[in-house]
C-alpha cells in the first residue's frame, strides 16, 4: 500500500541517489522495507504496538504521562458520550483520544463530551483523509527526529 508519508521515506532514498551516493544507505533501505511491510499489513493506521509507542512519548500540559486506554475503552468512552465515528480503523481513535488528552485537555477541550467530539471531528473530517491520524504521528516523529522502527511495530 502506498501511503502519503511513504513518499517521505522514498524521498530520502532519492535524495541519497541524487547527491552522488549511489544507493541509499542500508538503514534507509531497511526502513523502507519495514515501512512497506507494516503498511501492507495494517494500511496507514495504528495497530496496538504503534499506538502504545506513540502514547509512551505523550505528556499532558502539566507534564503528566498519558496512560493508554484499550481500543475497547475508547469505544465505550465515545459511545457514553453519544459519538459514533465512521472513519475509524485499527487504533486510530485511541491515538487521537490520547493525543487530544495530551495536547488540548484543560485548554480548548474542557470535558469528556468535547474530547469525544474532537476525536470524531479529527477522524471524520470531510476534507481529511482516512490516514490523517497516522500521517499526523509520522510527520511529527520525522520533525522531532524520532525514529520509528517499523519492524518492531509489527
Amino acid at each position: 500500500m502506498t501511503c502519503p508519508n511513504a513518499v517521505t521515506v522514498m524521498a530520502v532514498a532519492a535524495t541519497c541517489r541524487t547527491r552522488g551516493r549511489g544507493k541509499p544507505p542500508l538503514l534507509i533501505l531497511n526502513a523502507m522495507t519495514s515501512f512497506e511491510e507494516y503498511t501492507d499489513q495494517y494500511g496507514c493506521n495504528f495497530n496496538k504496538k504503534l499506538y502504545e509507542f506513540a502514547v509512551s512519548m505523550m505528556e499532558g500540559r502539566g507534564g503528566e504521562k498519558i496512560t493508554p486506554m484499550t481500543k475497547e475503552q475508547v469505544s465505550a468512552f465515545l459511545r457514553a458520550n453519544g459519538v459514533t465515528i465512521s472513519r475509524d480503523m485499527g487504533y486510530n481513535a485511541a491515538y487521537v483520544h490520547a493525543m487530544a488528552k495530551a495536547d488540548y485537555w484543560g485548554s480548548s477541550i474542557k470535558d469528556d463530551a468535547h474530547l469525544a467530539l474532537f476525536v470524531k471531528d479529527f477522524l471524520d473530517d470531510p476534507d481529511g483523509t482516512d490516514t490523517k491520524a497516522f500521517d499526523h504521528f509520522v510527520v511529527d516523529c520525522r520533525a522531532k527526529g524520532v525514529p520509528i522502527f517499523w519492524d518492531e511495530m509489527m
